[in-house]
């Protein structure tokens, strides 16, 4: 019998039109973040589900004036993105990281919190255990909403930004990165932007989003 991973959605209808492009409001925020209706479901029937829309934490790093770019490889989990560069690190929120309350309704807010926590440890090959809660939650402090229908991956996802500052990451070393994280190094944003449109590199569409605003993530 073939396994199948089995991933957290949000019903569509119960967030509503989120619009084109990346927003800062709370009220988006908090409406994706408490108002969604949460599905678990095989991850390769919400690939395909307009109905529903998977949440990504989508986290930023940055030092200084700089944030960490890479390519993500062929060995990482959608074909679509290989290639392309990114800022964003992070994937699916994975069953495991479902996080209920006392009545067993997932709580979602807390549910990517632990899938941020437990994508920066998988990605960068980290140890955050020694967080206490309150610390996990500043660090993966969500300020914008990604929601695309750009491409058939942006259509199905929606992501969540948190941007984290290389000094409260302990132990980052580019070595010990997950192997899916190829190229990883320091450029400044406006460079991104401008190689892209010189035809010499490739964002991905979600990078060429938060490179949009007047540079945000810096905040």
């Amino acid at each position: 019998m073939s396994k199948t991973a089995h991933i957290v959605a949000i019903c569509g209808s119960s967030i509503g039109e989120l619009g084109f492009g990346i927003t800062n409001r709370l009220a988006t925020i908090t409406r994706v973040l408490e108002e969604g209706v949460v599905w678990i479901g095989p991850r390769p029937l919400l690939e395909e589900n307009l109905g529903f829309v998977q949440p990504i934490p989508y986290i930023v790093i940055r030092d200084g004036d700089k944030v960490l770019a890479y390519e993500r490889g062929k060995g990482g989990g959608d074909a679509r993105l290989h290639a392309k560069v990114s800022i964003g690190f992070g994937g699916h929120v994975d069953l495991a990281d479902a996080v209920t309350d006392e009545a067993g309704v997932i709580d979602l807010r807390r549910t990517m919190v632990k899938a941020c926590v437990r994508e920066l440890e998988e990605e960068l090959g980290i140890d955050l255990s020694a967080l206490m809660p309150e610390q996990r939650d500043a660090l993966c402090s969500w300020t914008h909403v990604i929601s695309s229908d750009a491409s058939p991956v942006d259509e199905v996802h929606i992501g969540l930004v948190a941007t984290i500052d290389i000094s409260d990451l302990p132990g980052i070393d580019p070595a010990k990165f997950e192997d899916v994280i190829e190229n990883a190094r320091w450029r400044y944003a406006s460079d991104l932007v401008a190689d892209q449109k010189d035809g010499i590199v490739t964002l991905e569409s979600w990078t060429s989003l938060v490179l949009s605003l007047p540079f945000q993530v810096s905040a």
